[in-house]
């Protein structure tokens, strides 16, 4: 039973409201930002903004958890079907989802976690770019050294070796 409603407790709840919100936000553009540099299409805030909203609004009349984007299972669907996927993939997605939910539970309860998170973490790892950072490793930093402030005495005049 959810408590009597009074002003005392919608200013208490204003706080933890907006900051959930915002990092909702947060999170669902960066989601939105990496996949639009992968697949090259444009995004828009403002756009993304009133979804989360609607959404976080219409699931309120049904005491739902608020609404954010999912890293995870966006990696795991792009990894899957990758541009070539259409916003009807939701639909499939949620009815497979309340299939699985219904009729297998009891076949992946005994199944450790680690192994659903090996499944989860292979969808993720397609997202990082690791040739960029095997390209920075490589590059000969030696011209790049700083020079030493508080250096031993030299015979010459520059502080740097």
């Amino acid at each position: 039973v959810p408590p009597p409603m009074s002003v005392d407790l919608l200013v208490a709840m204003m706080q933890p409201a907006v900051v959930v919100g915002l990092f909702s936000f947060i999170l669902s553009m960066s989601i939105v930002r990496t996949f639009s540099l992968k697949y090259d299409y444009a995004t828009d805030s403002n756009q993304e903004l009133l979804a989360l909203g609607v959404a976080n609004i219409a699931g309120a009349f049904f005491l739902s958890y608020p609404v954010a984007g999912s890293l995870s299972r966006s990696a795991l669907v792009a990894a899957g079907c990758g541009p070539d996927c259409t916003p009807l993939h939701g639909l499939f997605t949620a009815l497979l989802v309340l299939l699985v939910l219904m009729v297998l539970t009891p076949t992946f309860r005994p199944m450790p976690r680690a192994c659903l998170a090996s499944i989860v973490f292979m969808a993720v790892k397609s997202l990082f770019d690791t040739s960029k950072a095997h390209f920075l490793y490589r590059i000969k930093t030696t011209g790049a050294t700083p020079c030493r402030t508080h250096a031993p005495r030299r015979t010459h005049a520059s502080a740097c070796s």
